[in-house]
């Protein structure tokens, strides 16, 4: 009978780790991406960027699942008042650093989200409103300097010290051509 002679065998696992090389083999031999899903060794930039990513999106996958959850037992537990309840963004660096151009690109066509300014800065519209009414209420405005650029600022408001004093004992032919015509001098 094959269970009359029985024979162990004992494998030597002091110095391997079956677990380890097993997901080093299956990361060798896939793609790129795959080291950052599976692999036990330390990542690099890239493959840390990478899993971050894959992090990112499998929650941003799961928000609306949540979302529906939460809103669903809120709406449940109210009886007068309904409530939509919506979950946008993680807050890594990258994602706030998104959010920040995207406001500034809006803002610089005219269009400007109280929201917005309070998801960049990680605050709610409500601490937003309180923040900004105890700055004007300290006339914070009037502590601030505005800085002046050669954009903003009147031809007129700067003709006393505006730009290299003229010599007119330049010897360069086209500097003696220009103040023979004017063209250094102000237009009132």
């Amino acid at each position: 009978m094959p269970v009359d002679d029985i024979k162990s065998v004992e494998f030597d696992t002091k110095e391997r780790n079956m677990l380890t090389e097993y997901i080093n083999n299956i990361t060798d031999q896939s793609v790129a991406s795959s080291a950052a899903l599976l692999d036990d060794t330390k990542l690099n930039v890239h493959q840390s960027k990478l899993a971050a990513a894959i992090d990112e999106n499998f929650v941003n996958s799961l928000y609306p699942m949540f979302s529906n959850f939460i809103e669903y037992f809120v709406n449940k537990q109210t009886k007068k008042y309904k409530f939509k309840i919506r979950f946008n963004d993680m807050n890594t660096p990258d994602n706030r650093s998104l959010r920040q151009d995207r406001f500034k690109t809006m803002a610089s066509m005219g269009i400007v989200d109280f929201q917005d300014i309070a998801r960049i800065y990680d605050i709610t519209p409500f601490e937003l409103n309180r923040r900004l009414a105890i700055s004007k209420s300290m006339k914070f405005e009037d502590k601030l300097t505005s800085l002046l650029s050669l954009n903003n600022q009147s031809a007129i408001s700067t003709q006393s010290n505006r730009g290299r004093p003229s010599n007119p004992n330049s010897d360069n032919e086209n500097t003696q051509n220009s103040i023979a015509r004017g063209s250094n001098e102000l237009k009132e």
